[in-house]
């Protein structure tokens, strides 16, 4: 009996144990989105790696047997060799050690790093040679000419001249053509494995990572006729003459009363005057409104997260709403005044500065930069990241590149041995600079607005320019011309598209989402 009692009191405990990690587990997966540790991060973008709050922006986080921190590179530019981060734009991951690369085309030979247009890797022991031509290939942990010699594995001596017996039982291999070159060549149409003529089947298969289907996943493609049956989402379902588009995996046709597809979801049963929010519920916009998931019993209002807000009133940024004034302005979830100069918007990330700082800061996308720091910030037209300062190294865009491996003219990165650019070039930086890092007296006493019209290597043509100083912006008569005497010293600005500008440089904005939003901003910002 006592037997049994402790038997039923072990299966007890096990299943509390059980039950208790399940949901802990559960708590941290969900918890992991918005608390480390029960840290709570202040910017929406800082992740968790190790139980810490990161910025990926700026750090990268490495899993492996646990999960580790390398400071100062950026996720963006990086990859992973064990639990260290590196640059692969420089560097280069052999059997789990950082090495530099020593050509743009380096390759791993066991542990080390070698260039494959230089040198070769031979033999089960990894030898590094030095190629003796182009011809030449490895032979066991020897090399021969393809040309006039052959490699004869059984024999002890392997390199033999093409001439010898050796070489008549060794013919040199010819390599057929792979079936994805032969379908190009030939424009097959494949649905899978099987060739098919389009005038005549259609092939059905799922989107890759669509989130809204119930069907099983490794559905594999199929051959249908289109006057036949409709495909939605790998699914393939009888057509029927009203039957004409898809909700998902889930086929319909408008002239059906009383369903609604919302989101690639197909709710029935439906009023005619329901409508799809824009997250994706029906509901009906003539007695309500929907805030995400929320319901509101007050037609045509104005969503801020789930809640309503007064556009007249308050100022919606991104899901929070503040009191609104016509200095305040959004950075990211969060308002701000643009006349207070001890607050400064980076990328959607708001940093409050002190007296002491105000001159020192500057952004580099998200993260705020100490420019007495060691550190360099990189700018392309996308995005700006920062890099730890390395002796010759240069910003080519966003990407801080070794010269010794790469040149840049025009934002455009090149091996150094495929340049096509002058040797006085190979050194230069190739980079936009950030309006958000121009102070009050910059940006208010003279920069331009205007439109590519043409771009050379020696300047760069803008059209439909206005002038703007201070609050007050006049219309340039004629076309402006940005000559620069460093032909490789701009990005490659692209025709049509409008950029700021001033008689030096060239400036791209992330703190807005649009060029009227800034243009708002520059001239709010001056009339003060």
């Amino acid at each position: 009996m006592q037997t049994h009692r402790l038997a039923y009191l072990i299966h007890i405990f096990i299943f509390v144990i059980f039950y208790r990690s399940v949901s802990e587990a559960n708590d941290n997966a969900s918890s992991n989105r918005t608390t480390c540790n029960g840290d709570k991060p202040e910017n929406l973008d800082m992740h968790c790696c190790n139980g810490k709050l990161y910025n990926p922006e700026k750090d990268t986080c490495c899993k492996g047997h646990r999960e580790n921190i390398t400071e100062g590179l950026s996720e963006k530019v990086s990859k992973c060799c064990g639990l260290q981060a590196y640059l692969p734009l420089n560097e280069i991951c052999c059997n789990f050690i950082v090495q530099p690369k020593p050509s743009p085309m380096a390759e791993c030979c066991g542990k080390e790093a070698f260039d494959k247009e230089e040198q070769l890797c031979c033999g089960s022991n990894r030898k590094i040679l030095t190629k003796k031509s182009s011809d030449h290939r490895c032979c066991i942990e020897d090399q021969y000419n393809i040309e006039t010699e052959c490699c004869c594995t059984n024999e002890k001596v392997h390199v033999h001249p093409i001439n010898s017996k050796c070489c008549e039982k060794n013919p040199p291999n010819t390599d057929s053509p792979a079936p994805a070159d032969l379908r190009s060549k030939l424009k097959l149409h494949f649905c899978g494995s099987t060739s098919y003529n389009p005038m005549k089947r259609h092939c059905c298969q799922r989107k890759h990572g669509h989130p809204k289907v119930s069907y099983p996943s490794d559905a594999s493609p199929t051959l249908y006729d289109p006057t036949k049956n409709i495909c939605c989402e790998g699914r393939l379902i009888t057509r029927k003459p009203w039957m004409d588009r898809c909700c998902g995996d889930t086929p319909y046709g408008l002239a059906q009363r009383g369903v609604l597809c919302c989101k690639n979801v197909l709710f029935k049963d439906r009023e005619d005057e329901e409508e799809c929010s824009e997250s994706g519920v029906p509901y009906k916009p003539l007695k309500e409104t929907v805030c995400v998931s929320k319901r509101h019993n007050s037609p045509g209002g104005h969503c801020c997260g789930e809640d309503l807000y007064h556009p007249n009133k308050t100022i919606c940024c991104k899901g929070h709403s503040y009191n609104r004034a016509i200095h305040i302005r959004c950075c990211g979830v969060q308002a701000y005044s643009i006349l207070d100069p001890l607050q400064k918007c980076c990328e959607g990330t708001l940093y409050n500065l002190t007296s002491e700082e105000v001159d020192g800061m500057q952004c580099c996308g998200s993260v705020l930069l100490n420019v007495t720091n060691q550190d360099v910030c990189c700018t392309s037209e996308d995005k700006s990241l920062l890099y730890p300062a390395r002796k010759g190294f240069q910003c080519c865009g966003h990407h801080y590149y070794n010269p010794a491996l790469w040149s840049c003219c025009a934002g455009k990165l090149s091996p150094v041995h495929k340049t096509i650019y002058p040797t006085s070039h190979s050194m230069k930086e190739s980079k936009l600079q950030l309006v958000s890092n121009l102070n009050k007296t910059q940006l208010c006493n003279e920069i331009f607005i205007g439109i590519v019209e043409s771009v050379s290597r020696g300047s760069t043509v803008f059209s439909n320019v206005l002038k703007i100083k201070g609050n007050h912006a006049t219309v340039e008569p004629n076309v402006f011309i940005l000559e620069t005497t460093d032909q490789c010293k701009f990005l490659g600005l692209t025709t049509g598209k409008t950029y700021f500008f001033n008689y030096v440089d060239v400036f791209t904005d992330f703190n807005h989402e649009s060029v009227l939003q800034l243009l708002h901003f520059i001239l709010s910002k001056c009339s003060y």
